[in-house]
């Protein structure tokens, strides 16, 4: 036996049985670089299941300050422990959280402690935490702080709670707009997309419902139950909007505000701007049958469009005639017949006529 400077392989200095040992004593650990038994290792860590400095802590501990430990240590900035590389971190890697519960990095933040993944914009910080930043909300889905919630599942970010929600609260409605996903107020409901605020469902809608009837109002960008007088705008029942004008075949009644297939009685729809009135425009006659202002009244049954009441009459005005070629109610000029070349006017049937009837000896 003789002294040495340094142990042989396997075995380490214990410097206060001043022998080479194979094992250190209870509270030293085996170093490699010196072949010696330290009380504090001075590289690599403290391994209290191998009593060894180690590069490399045992399964179930992490490494931290030159010492391995079940769990990591309650410091400043906050640490955590990575089971991928067995160290306490204070980045966990990419995909994981620091758990503050349990001072671990984990893939999904725990449900019992209400908390989410959140990663800064430089990514120098992945932690659980709740609640969620200003600008970011708690997406239940994948417990993690979100930017925008998922449209699947269908979920929309609510301001108030900065959470992601099924349905938005009362006085909310979910914009389908998938560049935002967010619970907006009865008037932001996304212009671009030319969505609408339904109350029924609290969502934003490019076409509101039918069951509860209600329009699209582009003056407040609400589903209204009928269409405001204010603006001249009518309910159309296909595409569930307010509009002017109404689609043909329909016409705006005042009287409803709504796309009307007929207008009602004594009042006739006008073409050109498509809306029911009380009266037809100079040059086109009340058809009370179709309910409409037409330039022709009907050949079948035979009306004459009365130019006076802007009408159309089976039996003209006193002193005028109906002219078959015209189907106008021609008025009677005193000694000259305003009726066609050809007709005569027949003041018992008040009708241009070609022979004058012979039950009324009347001649031309």
């Amino acid at each position: 036996m003789s002294c040495v400077a340094s142990c042989p392989a396997i075995t380490f200095g214990d410097t206060t049985l001043k022998k080479c040992v194979k094992y250190c004593a209870s509270g030293q650990f085996s170093e490699n670089t010196t072949r010696r038994c330290l009380a504090n290792c001075v590289t690599g860590f403290a391994d209290p299941i191998t009593r060894q400095c180690t590069a490399v802590c045992s399964k179930g501990y992490y490494g931290y300050s030159l010492v391995c430990y079940p769990t990591c240590p309650t410091i400043s900035p906050s640490v955590y422990a990575d089971d991928t590389t067995n160290l306490c971190v204070t980045l966990c890697p990419a995909g994981t959280y620091g758990d503050p519960s349990t001072k671990k990095c984990v893939a999904v933040c725990p449900v019992s402690a209400s908390t989410f993944g959140y990663v800064n914009p430089a990514a120098t910080t992945r932690v659980c935490m709740t609640p969620c930043p200003v600008g970011y909300f708690a997406d239940n889905s994948t417990r993690r702080c979100v930017l925008k919630c998922p449209d699947v599942p269908a979920l929309f970010g609510h301001v108030l709670t900065l959470t992601c929600v099924e349905t938005c609260p009362s006085g909310f409605y979910a914009d389908m707009d998938n560049s935002t996903r967010l619970c907006v107020t009865i008037s932001q409901c996304s212009v671009s997309l030319d969505l609408y605020s339904d109350a029924s469902t609290r969502t934003c809608v490019s076409k509101c419902p039918s069951t509860p009837s209600t329009f699209a109002n582009p003056n407040n960008r609400q589903c209204v139950p009928t269409c405001p007088s204010a603006y001249n705008i009518y309910a159309d029942n296909v595409t569930r909007r307010c509009i002017n004008p109404c689609p043909s075949p329909t016409y705006g009644d005042p009287t409803t505000m709504t796309c009307a297939s007929i207008c009602k009685l004594n009042y006739w729809g006008i073409n050109a701007s498509r809306l029911c009135s009380t009266s037809c425009p100079a040059g086109t006659f009340a058809d009370h049958l179709l309910r409409i202002c037409v330039a022709v009244c009907s050949v079948d049954p035979v009306y004459y469009g009365d130019t006076v009441n802007n009408n159309c009459t089976t039996k003209c005005p006193s002193l005028s005639y109906g002219n078959p070629l015209t189907q106008r109610c021609v008025s009677d000029s005193g000694a000259v017949s305003t009726c066609p070349p050809g007709y005569f006017a027949d003041r018992y049937s008040q009708l241009c006529v070609q022979v004058c009837p012979m039950s009324q000896n009347t001649y031309a």
